[in-house]
């Protein structure tokens, strides 16, 4: 969530990533390589040498560096679509993106993308936010009760998303 609502402002209003190319670029030099050389440095170090566990992404504690770098391009994709600035659009993609948590992937394991479905609806609701973060705060400071509803339904998905990468894991 944090990532994608800092994405967000460093877009919209620092303009940072003016193009997709910019975005694939900095996200290979700052989440990609430093991956790579860190888990191998990590593999090294615990003398459990196994590159192949590298490049499927979910190597140890590493795991979110790669499911990040998803989150950032696909969301760099996204914002490519025409009107994909638009509220309405921003919904529906977070309403599909929900919808991902709760379908049984077998996506393959390639640089952590396996992730991607679990995550990017956080990362993407951060995004989404961002933008809006005042009225957001001033709706919801007069409306308390649907502040617990948030904390709830997030409290639910996160047991949930939590169980499910666990049988992930667990098949693998």
């Amino acid at each position: 969530f944090i990532s994608g609502y800092l994405f967000s402002y460093l877009q919209e209003e620092r303009g940072k990533y003016p193009t997709f190319r910019a975005l694939l670029e900095n996200k290979v030099h700052r989440l990609v390589i430093p991956y790579i050389v860190f888990g191998l440095f990590y593999m090294i170090t615990q003398q459990n040498f196994h590159p192949i566990r590298l490049f499927e992404g979910d190597f140890s504690h590493f795991w979110f560096i790669t499911m990040l770098f998803w989150c950032f391009i696909t969301t760099g994709l996204i914002r490519m679509i025409p009107n994909s600035n638009k509220l309405g659009f921003r919904l529906c993609v977070l309403i599909c993106s929900f919808a991902l948590l709760f379908v049984n992937w077998h996506i393959p394991k390639i640089l952590g993308i396996q992730s991607l479905p679990l995550w990017l609806f956080w990362f993407y609701l951060g995004y989404v936010v961002s933008p809006y973060r005042e009225q957001i705060y001033a709706f919801l400071s007069k409306r308390k009760y649907l502040l617990l509803l948030c904390v709830a339904v997030y409290g639910i998905e996160l047991v949930y998303t939590m169980n499910h990468a666990a049988t992930i894991d667990q098949r693998s």
